[in-house]
């Protein structure tokens, strides 16, 4: 085992007062965290993670309440359970409660049939309201439109089957965050959406360099060749007084950028309707254009195309 995990698993058991040595809490890790994730033993980057963030936040793996995902890069990222999340509240020592408040209305996500006999239902929208001793409280609203995506999107199997306490639960997310600047931890369904981007973006940096080759990968001719005649020998003759020329310096031309192909603009397509409604709904119009022109893992024909379509949407004719 790695001298730097080794001592990253002292400390984290000290910090939790876990009755168990270093070899044991290694191997409970692995079987119980990292089996699910990994078909092979994970590395000891990834094994740091976790035990580094439950140090950190004094959460225990060991018990549930945090577990490792393995992201589509490879990278470890620690996320919390519910459990994990209520033990991060009542660690803090200003922490004074949650309370709860919700729509009046109803959603109906599914409808009553002879194998679900009741409709499932759920509010429209919840909000968290996280009390902190000397601090004004802090509320939070998530609405079901914005949360809910079924298990085929990448959201949770829960959601079809206790939508009410998902909803719940990530209001209370929300406000906890809110309350405490809590950044490290992210949600399940926030990570899927973040690596279906960075996928989505990977394959039309990909694209784009393929389109790229070919079209920079020299064409034969298919016509006749044409000999070229051999130079004549050169044969003495009177020295002749060398005239110098002057090469006239033509300007170069800037180089065109060729168009997206169709498949090309078929991977973006999501890209660009994402950052347009965001525009829309936000007027972040500028800070859209600066985000595409300076991303590396585009080239430079897509950013050209997708400021000129954030163009378009902005100023509509």
């Amino acid at each position: 085992m790695d001298k730097q995990l080794q001592s990253n698993i002292e400390m984290m058991i000290s910090k939790l007062s876990l009755a168990t040595d270093v070899e044991t809490a290694y191997q409970q890790l692995v079987m119980s965290g990292f089996k699910r994730e990994l078909d092979n033993p994970p590395t000891t980057a990834q094994v740091n993670v976790l035990v580094s963030a439950a140090s950190q936040y004094g959460v225990n793996p060991l018990a549930g309440e945090l577990y490792p995902h393995i992201r589509w890069d490879g990278s470890c990222e620690a996320v919390l359970t519910r459990e994990g999340w209520n033990r991060l509240a009542h660690s803090q020592e200003d922490y004074e409660g949650v309370e709860y408040e919700h729509s009046s209305e109803l959603v109906t996500l599914r409808e009553a049939s002879e194998a679900n006999p009741l409709p499932l239902k759920a509010y429209n929208w919840v909000e968290a309201i996280i009390f902190r001793k000397g601090h004004r409280p802090y509320r939070v609203r998530e609405h079901l439109d914005e949360c809910f995506k079924p298990e085929s999107e990448g959201g949770s199997p829960y959601w079809l089957i206790s939508p009410k306490r998902q909803l719940r639960h990530k209001a209370f997310v929300s406000a906890l965050r809110s309350a405490y600047s809590l950044s490290s931890f992210v949600e399940p369904d926030e990570i899927k959406q973040a690596d279906a981007l960075r996928k989505q973006e990977a394959n039309i940096a990909q694209q784009s360099e393929n389109a790229t080759v070919q079209q920079a990968a020299p064409v034969e001719s298919s016509g006749p060749k044409i000999a070229t005649p051999e130079p004549e020998a050169e044969t003495a003759s009177e020295p002749v007084a060398e005239t110098k020329l002057v090469p006239e310096v033509e300007a170069t031309p800037e180089p065109s950028l060729p168009e997206p192909s169709a498949d090309e603009v078929k991977a973006i397509s999501k890209v660009l309707e994402g950052l347009i409604t965001r525009c829309q709904e936000t007027g972040e119009w500028a800070a859209s254009r600066e985000w595409v022109q300076s991303n590396p893992k585009l080239k430079a024909h897509i950013k050209r195309y997708l400021v000129g379509q954030i163009d378009l949407a902005e100023t509509p004719a």
